[in-house]
């Protein structure tokens, strides 16, 4: 089931779907997931689409692939960056996002994330790091305030 949201939503919530009794209310807003593992992005990005309601997710395997994509016209609100890339430092990657005019919120997400990760995490530029296994406690309101 789909239908148009009108009038108290208008340029927030785009759309409702019904899915498995429950309906969720899908934001336009455009993520982009840096990981390279293949099963643990197709996952993630499942998930951030139909639980949290995020209308685009866009999945990259590098954080140069990332950096080119993030130069388009429509820019990415959110990175989800997993803090293991083939291509180079998960930290350098928010580093050169960071240092863009106008850089989206970067997340970094880590199967285990030490008190030395999320320093250097922070220290690099990220603006929130979570653990994989929270992701679905913390990300939602992330979004919700994005």
């Amino acid at each position: 089931m789909h239908s148009v949201l009108a009038a108290p939503y208008a340029g927030m919530l785009v759309s409702a779907h019904t899915f498995t009794g429950y309906t969720a209310y899908k934001r336009r807003m455009r993520i982009l997931l840096v990981n390279d593992a293949v099963a643990s992005r197709a996952t993630t990005a499942r998930w951030v689409e139909m639980v949290c309601g995020v209308e685009m997710v866009e999945i990259t395997s590098s954080g140069s692939e990332a950096l080119q994509m993030l130069g388009n016209d429509n820019p990415a609100k959110m990175l989800l960056v997993d803090s293991q890339l083939a291509d180079m430092s998960a930290f350098e990657l928010v580093q050169r996002i960071k240092s863009l005019a106008l850089p989206p919120i970067v997340v970094m997400i880590a199967r285990v994330l030490t008190q030395r990760m999320r320093a250097e995490a922070r220290a690099a530029g990220a603006d929130h790091s979570i653990e994989k296994s929270q992701l679905h406690n913390e990300l939602p309101p992330l979004l919700k305030a994005a």
